[in-house]
């Protein structure tokens, strides 16, 4: 009897571990971003999505907002 207890435990975590992966097998979803309606392209490095957070090029993103960069150093 304890033997069966023990195969049922076993079949349950598995299969909850692998219910718990599906999500991390999905493609990941390609993030882009918009000003003004039209879609910034990025010249240098892309988008990404960190835990929840989105990460992008910051001066692309300003450039498409008509602002002016410039390096000081």
């Amino acid at each position: 009897m304890k033997n069966w207890k023990r195969m049922l435990l076993s079949l349950t975590i598995s299969v909850g571990l692998l219910a718990s992966a599906v999500p991390a097998m999905a493609a990941p979803q390609q993030t882009s971003v918009k000003v003004n309606e039209e879609t910034v392209e990025y010249t240098v490095g892309s988008p990404i999505n960190d835990k929840g957070t989105t990460l992008v090029p910051l001066r692309s993103t300003l450039e498409a907002m008509d602002v002016k960069t410039t390096l000081l150093f």
